[in-house]
């Protein structure tokens, strides 16, 4: 990148045309009382730019020491330092960066700053501009030949939204940076450094949001990364604390593409105190890492009702789930209340689970995110009184024992074997403990009698008529037709991409005995099931047919009475 940056500017001497070096946007700040003695009439934050606007100060101060002389000199500083006795940059950078930036700018010692990108890029740059031998031409056509299109916010422009559809293409900040620049001043270092870098900003923490360099290189879009999925929780809960003051925008807050204004207006608006905004942020940041992390789908979860269960039930399937999982871990104190909350959540899951079909996140998202935490739902009371007081006609009802008895017959599954797989994941872990055995990702739900396909016809004959053909393929997509395997378990296998091979590997091979007749399929899941305490029956069918799947369909409906 500043290899093709240099060449960029070399290409400079000589040309007789403007060099566009791209848009750089501004938005109007506040000047505060301090500023204004010093002098500082204006101020803009730098919405698009920061890293043009840095190249190319680094690219002059570099040029200005190599060539000083005192009038250019002079030039440099009126344009990139302030004229008002504190002789500062104009451009200012996050408290990370800020320390170093102002190092090189004044021309101070940057043995201490070696690893920052800021004091790399100055001293890569230096070394290269050293070698040349026409120093002052290049440094006058910079300035007669660099251009750029300047875009300047009032206060009333939503930044963000217009960041993100003139940088489409590339990478854009992400939530937590923009956040943590809106957060943290100069007089903020050590808070940052102490709460805010733990959480957000280590090598290791960047992998789990997703806002580490390999990942961001992967998708031109933030949108459905770890850390933005969190912020949004994070708004969704936040913002009920503001209900019914003036400013509070429900419609807009909800959105996702108004993440970042959405949190400026907790402090602009409603003057939240910026450092308790940050210190709430974090504390809910912790919970997410803890217990949203994908890795805990590999734990095998506990028997008795807690937020493991139904943290796995939210990553597995159910991410709208996750903000009031998080509310109930921030709001309620007492860890018993608690885990009769999420008892009651995944009863209320598994059995709308069994009952329903449909993409239930776009049936929960508003209940988990607003209802819940709108009308205060921090007790296990109110939680079960204000489902249990929904109308049977409405669509967020807890379902019968009734309804449960007539659908399970009739709910199918389609091609996806998720919601069979954690279903009977959760009956198997509320049975007992079995060591030596891995959480959901080791575990694989197969159908019993094969959906049809030409390849088992000869083993699975479809029916003459149509009618019971039809019933059939319904049959074999119900809950009673899919038994729970589990795959080998070597808990010394850390590495993640070996993990997704074994994955691979055991789908593979159960795939493989799909089609087969029953006596062989039977020998192969049998082998794939030992210690499955759900699945144990097996051994004991010499023949499986669709009396079979009705006769268990009618058996899972006592388990679900029972479990849940």
């Amino acid at each position: 990148m500043w290899d093709r940056f240099l060449a960029d500017m070399d290409s400079l001497v000589g040309a007789r045309t403007k060099y566009f070096l791209g848009s750089l946007m501004f938005k109007e700040e506040n000047v505060t009382p301090e500023e204004e003695l010093y002098g500082i009439n204006t101020k803009y934050s730098v919405v698009d730019g920061q890293q043009r606007l840095t190249t190319l100060s680094l690219y002059l101060k570099a040029l200005h020491t190599l060539t000083y002389d005192e009038t250019s000199w002079n030039n440099f500083k009126s344009t990139f330092f302030t004229q008002n006795g504190q002789n500062t940059p104009v451009l200012s950078h996050s408290i990370i960066d800020r320390p170093a930036y102002e190092a090189v700018m004044w021309g101070n010692p940057l043995e201490t700053y070696e690893d920052k990108r800021i004091v790399q890029a100055y001293n890569y740059l230096y070394d290269e501009l050293s070698k040349k031998d026409n120093k002052r031409e290049l440094l006058m056509a910079v300035y007669a030949r660099i251009k750029f299109v300047t875009i300047i916010l009032d206060g009333q422009d939503d930044e963000q939204q217009i960041f993100d559809t003139i940088n489409s293409l590339g990478v854009n900040l992400t939530i937590d940076e923009l956040m943590k620049n809106f957060l943290y001043e100069i007089n903020d270092e050590d808070a940052y450094r102490q709460n805010w870098k733990p959480a957000f900003d280590n090598p290791e923490i960047r992998k789990f949001w997703g806002t580490d360099d390999a990942a961001r290189k992967q998708a031109a879009t933030d949108e459905n990364k770890t850390i933005t999925n969190f912020f949004y929780d994070f708004v969704r809960i936040k913002m009920w604390d503001y209900n019914g003051k003036p400013g509070f925008d429900r419609k807009v807050f909800v959105q996702k593409n108004h993440i970042f204004n959405t949190c400026k207006a907790f402090v602009e608006v409603f003057h939240a105190n910026k450092q308790e905004l940050a210190n709430e942020i974090i504390e809910y940041s912790k919970l997410y890492h803890k217990y949203f992390n994908k890795k805990n789908l590999d734990v095998r979860i506990p028997m008795t009702p807690c937020i493991e269960r139904v943290a796995c039930i939210a990553m597995a399937n159910v991410p709208s789930l996750t903000p009031y999982l998080l509310y109930v871990l921030k709001k309620v104190p007492d860890p018993a209340e608690r885990n009769k909350i999420f008892g009651y959540l995944e009863k209320y899951i598994v059995r709308r689970m069994v009952c329903f079909s449909g993409d239930p996140n776009k049936n929960y998202s508003e209940f988990f995110a607003e209802t819940l935490p709108s009308n205060s739902t921090d007790t296990y009371d109110k939680l079960t009184s204000l489902i249990e007081k929904i109308d049977e006609t409405k669509n967020q009802r807890m379902p019968s024992d009734d309804e449960i008895r007539l659908n399970i017959h009739q709910r199918t599954y389609g091609n996806d074997d998720l919601l069979p797989r954690l279903f009977f994941y959760l009956q198997e872990t509320a049975n007992r403990y079995i060591p030596n055995m891995g959480g959901f990702n080791y575990f694989l739900a197969e159908t019993m009698i094969p959906k049809k396909n030409a390849a088992n016809v000869a083993y699975y004959p479809p029916h003459a008529d149509d009618t019971l053909e039809q019933q059939r393929q319904t049959r074999i997509k119900t809950l009673g037709n899919y038994i729970l395997l589990h795959q080998p378990y070597y808990p010394s296998i850390t590495d993640e991409e070996v993990k997704k091979d074994e994955r691979k590997k055991f789908e593979k091979e159960v795939k493989k005995h799909s089609n087969e007749k029953w006596t062989d399929k039977q020998q192969a899941l049998v082998a794939s099931s030992q210690n499955v305490i759900c699945s144990n029956w097996l051994s004991t069918r010499r023949s499986w047919g669709e009396s079979d799947i009705d006769e268990r369909n009618r058996g899972l409906v006592e388990v679900i009475k029972q479990v849940w």
